[in-house]
């Protein structure tokens, strides 16, 4: 199987700098503290591009995991509810999009 992972994407919030300190001083040391079994996160935050139009999200995180049962005892745990509770806390521009997915690597020859 592929490396599975869960793929956190917040909307634009209201006040983009008490997003962005809160995403990186709270969310993240939690998120790296209480998820079990991660084997690594990626977060990325969206760029307008051209004209000037914004992304459909700010920012995005990925938790990847050995296998779907990783994953899901880990959000299903104490401490993963807890991060997802706060990733829906912190998130003032609506509702984050939760996603879980299988990746798959494309080498180019």
């Amino acid at each position: 199987m592929a490396n599975v992972k869960l793929i956190i994407q917040y909307p634009h919030p209201h006040d983009v700098y008490a997003f962005d300190r809160a995403y990186k001083e709270e969310h993240l040391p939690l998120a790296i503290e209480k998820l079990d079994g991660k084997t690594k996160i990626v977060t990325t935050t969206a760029l307008p591009h051209a004209h000037h139009i914004l992304p459909a999200y700010h920012r995005s995180s990925e938790i990847y995991f050995s296998s779907m049962d990783a994953l899901l005892s880990s959000t299903q745990s104490d401490g993963g509810k807890a991060v997802l509770a706060h990733a829906v806390e912190i998130s003032t521009g609506g509702a984050p999009n939760f996603i879980i997915a299988e990746e798959d690597s494309v080498i180019e020859p």
